[in-house]
């Protein structure tokens, strides 16, 4: 009798080990992020003085925002300094910090720009911060 209990202890224990051991396998692990992308999903984009698309995207928004506000002075594209990007719900957001200058007066000073798109390239929106002067 002792022996038939130590054979069905041993047999549920093998079960249950069995059990666990299938459920940590259908488990999907962790995928590896790459260096540039934190735990958000957001990507900091590397090299962007060199990136012909950010730099175009980010001189596109600058020009839409010109045309926006109209009771503001005109800002001239210098450059995108920083940017990053994540998936939205329908393409890639982007968050860009545009150097810029102020047309008339010559103002040096930065913009923080978001830009929407879709998954077909189109921009959809784009919304920006106040115009920042450089502090001397």
């Amino acid at each position: 009798m002792a022996l038939r209990i130590n054979i069905l202890f041993l047999f549920a224990a093998l079960l249950l080990f069995l059990f666990l051991s299938a459920i940590s396998a259908a488990r999907p692990q962790a995928v590896a992020r790459s260096a540039s992308e934190n735990v958000d999903g957001i990507e900091v984009i590397k090299n962007v003085k060199k990136n012909k698309k950010v730099q175009n995207l980010g001189r596109f928004a600058l020009e839409q925002i010109n045309k926006k506000v109209s009771y503001s002075e005109p800002l001239a594209f210098c450059g995108v300094a920083k940017a990053k990007r994540w998936h939205g719900l329908d393409g890639w957001d982007y968050y860009f910090f545009i150097k810029s200058e102020k047309v008339v007066e010559k103002i040096k000073g930065s913009l923080n720009v978001y830009v929407y798109t879709s998954s077909y390239g189109n921009v959809e929106t784009v919304n920006a911060g106040i115009f920042m002067p450089n502090h001397a």
